[in-house]
């Protein structure tokens, strides 16, 4: 409604200052007094201010629709990390703020535990915190086949996957003031074509794969959950929420 009583009152704006540099010009010829001259030029500097805004609207306008950066901004991307550009530093932090849970699907999952492991999160875990892993199934071909590019043993990282989760849980001291955050894991069997990291919800850090190359030298990107619309985070959460109930 404001908008409309905005846009209108501008139409009506123009069409006077039209109508008043007509007149005034038609009084210019008859008599050229100062202040019909005055009124004139303020009118013409109505009409030049009006059509500038008007065209700056109309660029801003096709900018938001076409301009990719907005479009990954009104989705929650907040930025963007390229191969080791101080990206772990970021995730460090995402991580140690981790207030409820944290909910990873990887391949392996053991570069991501050895991270959790040395920063201590089973301290986080002690008191309160969540973290769900997925990780693939080493029996698939498609794990063989990407362990054979990365020039890596898939069995042995799984192996090592397995070792840090019943260390991890090892460290979990139970909490005297609340309630024990926990540790599961589950294989999966599909074909996942990205890995993430959920942060209660609410933030995740999310790598699309590249086969054969290794997730630490590929592009990462940082989400948020927007509170306005629907956010990218909220698709990498539903699935998540259907692979686990699937193998849970």
């Amino acid at each position: 409604m404001m908008k409309w009583v905005s846009n209108l009152s501008l139409v009506l704006g123009v069409i006077g200052s039209v109508v008043i540099i007509i007149n005034g010009i038609r009084d210019l010829f008859a008599s050229k007094p100062v202040f019909t001259m005055v009124i004139v030029c303020l009118s013409i500097f109505f009409l030049l201010v009006f059509f500038v805004q008007m065209y700056k609207r109309r660029t801003k306008q096709k900018l938001d629709i076409n301009e990719p950066s907005n479009i990954f901004e009104q989705k929650g991307f907040i930025h963007i990390f390229e191969e080791e550009d101080g990206k772990h530093s970021m995730l460090y932090e995402m991580l140690s703020n981790a207030e409820r849970s944290v909910d990873i699907i990887v391949y392996y999952g053991d570069g991501i535990l050895n991270v959790l492991r040395t920063r201590n999160f089973h301290e986080k875990i002690s008191n309160g915190v969540n973290l769900r892993l997925l990780v693939a199934n080493t029996d698939k071909d498609l794990l063989k086949e990407t362990g054979k590019l990365e020039e890596n043993d898939p069995i042995l990282r799984a192996t090592d996957t397995r070792k840090i989760i019943e260390d991890m849980k090892k460290d979990i001291m139970p909490n005297p003031n609340g309630r024990t955050g926990t540790i599961e894991w589950h294989e999966y069997n599909t074909e996942v074509r990205y890995a993430v990291i959920i942060i209660d919800g609410k933030w995740a850090w999310w790598t699309p794969y590249h086969t054969g190359i290794r997730v630490e030298q590929t592009t990462s990107f940082v989400l948020e959950k927007m509170k306005n619309g629907k956010s990218f985070i909220d698709l990498c959460v539903k699935h998540f929420e259907k692979l686990w109930r699937r193998y849970d």
